[in-house]
C-alpha cells in the first residue's frame, strides 16, 4: 500500500501526496526511462527547483496554465510536478498535434508559457540554491486541463481540480494494491488524459514509471517485449490495443511475463473471443475493465473480469465516491434493467469546460438529488444489472471511440466541410468487419480529390480523426420525410486497380489482405495503408499471415513492403529482407511523374522514408537509396567518386534523364548533395535538392567503431524497430558501413551545388549545428530554411514526416 496511506489526514493536492510517498521511500526509482533514472528524493528535490524558476519567471496569479510540448519522457513528471507544486496548472501536448490544433488549444487555456523537451532539460539541470517557500494551493485548485473533441469543430478542455485527482489516485491505488515493488509502463499517448492514469496512482504509492525510447507503444510486438524487458508489473491499453496485443502473443506463442500483476483495459467493447485467448495464455494477471470520461477524472467505473465470461463484459461499479445515475429523458431514475442516460455524480467531476461556460452548462446539469451538486451528461446508454454492476449499451449523440480515442464526428464534419471541393459531408463511423471500427467521409462535390484531402486533414486534426476511407455521392441520402437517411449510407468500397496474384502464395496473400481490410479484392501490388489499413490492422494482418502461412513479415517489414506481392517474395528464412541498394517504396509506371530518391541516414538503409507514402502525392514515385554491399549483391565502393557515382547509377537505372528529385537526411543529406552535384556535372537538370538537419560532412573526422554502433542502435530503434530482430551480421555491417561511408564523403573535394536548396532543420535538437550558413559555401543559389519541431533523430518520426511530406508535395507539385 502506499505509504501511509490508512492515516486520516492525507495531502488534498496532488504534489503533496507525492512528496509524502517521497519521503517515506526517497531511494525508490520513480522514473526510468532512456539515459534518465530519478529516485523519489531526486524527483521531489528536481521538481521543488523547477517550481522555484517558474515562480521567479511568472506572474502570481493564480491558476495559471503552463502548457508543455514534448514527447514521452521521464521529465513529463517533473514538469508535472513542478508547475504543480509553483501554483499554476499544466497542459500537456503532443508534438505530433498539428499546428493548428495546438494554438486552438493553447489559446483557450489562455496559457501564460509553454515548456519544450529542451525547456525542461535545461531548467532540470540547472542548480538552485534558493529555500524560498513554494506556492500555497487549495484543494479545489485547478490542478490541470485536457482536450477531447468537439462537436462543434472546436476541442474543449475539461478542467481538473486536485482533490478530484487525489481521490481518483488514490481509489486505482487501492485496487490495483500499487507499491514500490510495482513498474508501471507508460504507453499512452502525451495528450491523452489516460496519461493521468498512468502516472499519478504510481507516483503517490512508491512505484516506478518506465518510459519506453518511443513516443508511444502501438507495436503490441514491442509492447511484449518491453514488458519482459522492464519486468513489467502493470499496464493500462486502450481495449483495441489490448485485443491486438493478445493476437500477437497467440499467435507467436508466447507467454506473459509471470511479473505482469494486472492490466487494466477500456475505451470499447471487450471481444469475448479475445479474452477467451487470454484466458489460454494461462496467466495469472489480474484483468480489470474501466471506464471514464475526460470530464469525470479519467474513471468512473471499474470491472475486474474474473472466470468464464459468456455475455457482454460490463463496465462495472463506481469507483469510491463516484455516483452513477441511470436516468431517463425526464431526469427520473429508471428500474434495474431499464435503459437509460448515465449521469455521473460525486468525486471526480471536472469543473468544466475552459473558456466555454454555456457548453459547460449544458453538460454539467444541477444534480435533482443532491444538495447543490452537479451531475455530468455522459451521453452513453447503460443499465444496471441485478449485480450492482452496469452494462454499456451505446450512444445518444454523435460522439464516438475509434481505436480507444474519443471523437465528436461533429469536429471531424467541420474541418471536412472546410475543404474548397467539399460542398455537403457527413461523417459516420463503421464496423463492416466485426470488432474493426473506422471513421468513414461521405461527401458531396465532383471536384473532391481523398489523397488530397487526407493531406489537408493531416495539417488541422490528429491521426486518428482523419477519415480512412472517403466516399464520393452525388448527394446524401434522405428518407421519405426529408431527413439524413445514415443507414442509406452505402459502405466504402476499395478500389483494388493493381495486377491479379500469379502465383499460389500471391494469392493467399491477396485473400489475407482482403479480409482483414473487409475488401471484396485486393490486387497483388496494392498498398495495404493506401487501402485504409492501420497499425492495429497491421497487427491482426501479420497474425493471420502467420497462422496461415506458419511464418510472417514483421511489422517493419509491412510498413516498407505494404503489398502482396512484396510479402511473397519476401522469405523470413532467408534474413531481414529490404536490403538491396535500390529500395522500391512506390515504384515508377510508365508516363508517370518522376520519383524522389531518398538517401538513406547513418543506419544505410532507407526504411524510414516510407512513412513519406501518405503524404506525397499517390502516383509520385519513391525510391530509397541504400547503402552498397548488405544484399551480397553490389560492392561496396573504395573511393569517394565511387561512391557517388553508385548512387548515380542506381538512381539513371530507374530514370535515364532529369530533372531529378533528390531528399537526404542525416548523412544522406551530404550524399544527396555531392549526388546532386555529380549530376550537374553529366549535364543533368535536378529540380529539387532537399536536405533533412544535414550539415556538410567534407573534411569531419570519420566516426569512430562505438559512434557508429551507437548512432545506428539509436536511429533504428527511433524508426520503429527493434534492434534486437535485426540478424547480428546486419548490425555490425551497417555499423561498418557507416564508417566507411562517412570517411568517404570526408575525404571527397567539397562540390558547389548550382540552385536553389530547401533545409528542413530540427528545431528540439540541442547544441544543433545545422543552418543554412553551414551549406552557403557549398550552393550557388538560396538555401531555404523550414524549421520542424523536433529533435535530429526524430525527423523520421510520423509528425515531422508529415510536416516535410506536405512541403515536399508542394514543391513537387510545383515543378
Amino acid at each position: 500500500m502506499p505509504a501511509d496511506m490508512h492515516t486520516a489526514h492525507l495531502p488534498r493536492t496532488v504534489h503533496e501526496l507525492f512528496d509524502r510517498q517521497a519521503r517515506a521511500t526517497p531511494d525508490a526509482v520513480a522514473v526510468s526511462g532512456p539515459g534518465v533514472r530519478l529516485t523519489y528524493h531526486a524527483l521531489r528535490e528536481r521538481s521543488d527547483e523547477l517550481a522555484r524558476v517558474l515562480m521567479r519567471e511568472l506572474t502570481t496569479t493564480s491558476e495559471e496554465v503552463v502548457a508543455v510540448l514534448a514527447p514521452s519522457s521521464p521529465l513529463l513528471a517533473l514538469a508535472m510536478l513542478g508547475i504543480l507544486k509553483a501554483g499554476k496548472a499544466f497542459l500537456l501536448l503532443d508534438p505530433a498535434t498539428p499546428e493548428a490544433r495546438i494554438e486552438v488549444m493553447t489559446q483557450d487555456a489562455r496559457v501564460s508559457r509553454v515548456l519544450t523537451h529542451d525547456d525542461l532539460a535545461r531548467l532540470a539541470d540547472q542548480e538552485e540554491t534558493g529555500a524560498e517557500p513554494l506556492a500555497a494551493v487549495p484543494p479545489g485548485g485547478l490542478a490541470c486541463l485536457f482536450f477531447t473533441s468537439g462537436s462543434t469543430g472546436r476541442p474543449k478542455g475539461a478542467m481538473f481540480v486536485h482533490e478530484e485527482v487525489v481521490s481518483y489516485a488514490l481509489d486505482i491505488a487501492r485496487r490495483c494494491e500499487l507499491s514500490a515493488w510495482d513498474r508501471i509502463l507508460q504507453v499512452a499517448a502525451v495528450s491523452f488524459d489516460v496519461l493521468l492514469e498512468e502516472l499519478v496512482p504510481a507516483l503517490v504509492s512508491g512505484a516506478c514509471v518506465v518510459f519506453p525510447q518511443d513516443a508511444s507503444v502501438t507495436d503490441p510486438a514491442r509492447l511484449a517485449g518491453l514488458v519482459e524487458e522492464h519486468g513489467i508489473t502493470g499496464l493500462e491499453l486502450t481495449t483495441p490495443l489490448w485485443h491486438a496485443w493478445v493476437d500477437e502473443m497467440s499467435a507467436s506463442g508466447r507467454s506473459l511475463p509471470a511479473s505482469l500483476r494486472f492490466v487494466l483495459i477500456g475505451g470499447e467493447r471487450v471481444s469475448l473471443e479475445h479474452l477467451t485467448r487470454w484466458q489460454d495464455l494461462g496467466t495469472t494477471a489480474r484483468l480489470i475493465n474501466v471506464y471514464g470520461l475526460t470530464e469525470a477524472t479519467v474513471t468512473s467505473t471499474v470491472y475486474e473480469i474474473t472466470g468464464d465470461t459468456t455475455s457482454s463484459v460490463p463496465i462495472g461499479a463506481p469507483i469510491g465516491g463516484v455516483r452513477c445515475q441511470v436516468l431517463d429523458a425526464n431526469l427520473r431514475l429508471v428500474a434495474t434493467g431499464v435503459v437509460g442516460e448515465l449521469y455521473l455524480a460525486g468525486a471526480g467531476l471536472a469543473r468544466g469546460y475552459v473558456g466555454r461556460p454555456g457548453l459547460s452548462a449544458s453538460r454539467f446539469v444541477a444534480d435533482p438529488w443532491g444538495s447543490g451538486s452537479r451531475m455530468y451528461r455522459t451521453g452513453d446508454v447503460v443499465r444496471w444489472r441485478r449485480d450492482g454492476v452496469l452494462d454499456f449499451v451505446g450512444r445518444v449523440d454523435d460522439q464516438v471511440k475509434v481505436r480507444g480515442f474519443r471523437i465528436e464526428l461533429g469536429e471531424v464534419e467541420a474541418a471536412l466541410a472546410e475543404l474548397p471541393a467539399v460542398e455537403r459531408c457527413v461523417v459516420v463511423v463503421r464496423e463492416d468487419t466485426p470488432g474493426d471500427h473506422r471513421l468513414v467521409g461521405y461527401v458531396v462535390g465532383p471536384r473532391f480529390d481523398a489523397a488530397s484531402a487526407r493531406r489537408t486533414l493531416s495539417g488541422r486534426l490528429p491521426d486518428y480523426m482523419i477519415p480512412s476511407a472517403f466516399v464520393t455521392l452525388g448527394d446524401l441520402p434522405l428518407t421519405a420525410t426529408g431527413k439524413f437517411d445514415k443507414k442509406a449510407l452505402p459502405a466504402p468500397v476499395a478500389v483494388a486497380e493493381g495486377r491479379a496474384p500469379r502465383s499460389p502464395r500471391e494469392e493467399i496473400l491477396c485473400g489475407l489482405f482482403a479480409e482483414v481490410l473487409g475488401v471484396p479484392r485486393v490486387g497483388a501490388d496494392d498498398s495495404f495503408f493506401e487501402l485504409g489499413g492501420h497499425s492495429l490492422l497491421a497487427t491482426r494482418l501479420v497474425a493471420r499471415i502467420r497462422a496461415v502461412l506458419g511464418h510472417a513479415p514483421s511489422l517493419a517489414d509491412l510498413f516498407v513492403t505494404p503489398t502482396p506481392a512484396g510479402i511473397a517474395v519476401a522469405d523470413p528464412g532467408a534474413g531481414v529482407p529490404a536490403t538491396g541498394a535500390l529500395l522500391p517504396l512506390r515504384a515508377a509506371a510508365d508516363g508517370g511523374p518522376e520519383p524522389l530518391f531518398c538517401v538513406h541516414p547513418i543506419t544505410g538503409l532507407a526504411w524510414c522514408y516510407a512513412g513519406l507514402l501518405n503524404h506525397i502525392g499517390g502516383t509520385r514515385p519513391l525510391y530509397g537509396l541504400q547503402v552498397a554491399g548488405l544484399d551480397g549483391v553490389a560492392a561496396a565502393p573504395a573511393s569517394p567518386r565511387e561512391l557517388v557515382d553508385g548512387y548515380v547509377t542506381r538512381i539513371r537505372s530507374v530514370q535515364r534523364k532529369g530533372p531529378y528529385h533528390l531528399l537526404g537526411w542525416s548523412l544522406g543529406g551530404a550524399i544527396a548533395h555531392a549526388v546532386a552535384c555529380r549530376l550537374q556535372e553529366l549535364g543533368e537538370e535536378v529540380a529539387l535538392l532537399a536536405l533533412m538537419d544535414a550539415v556538410p560532412a567534407f573534411g569531419d573526422a570519420p566516426l569512430a567503431a562505438q559512434e557508429a554502433e551507437q548512432s545506428i542502435a539509436g536511429l533504428v530503434k527511433r524508426e520503429g524497430l527493434v534492434l534486437s530482430d535485426l540478424p547480428e551480421r546486419l548490425v555490425h555491417d551497417l555499423a561498418a558501413a557507416a564508417r566507411a561511408t562517412t570517411d568517404l564523403m570526408r575525404r571527397a573535394e567539397p562540390p558547389v551545388f548550382a540552385g536553389e536548396v530547401r533545409l528542413f532543420v530540427a528545431t528540439e535538437e540541442r547544441g544543433a549545428l545545422v543552418s543554412s550558413a553551414r551549406w552557403l559555401p557549398h550552393v550557388d543559389g538560396a538555401v531555404i530554411e523550414s524549421r520542424v519541431p523536433c529533435a535530429h533523430f526524430d525527423m523520421a518520426a510520423p509528425a515531422a514526416l508529415a510536416r516535410i511530406g506536405r512541403e515536399l508535395s508542394a514543391l513537387l507539385a510545383s515543378d
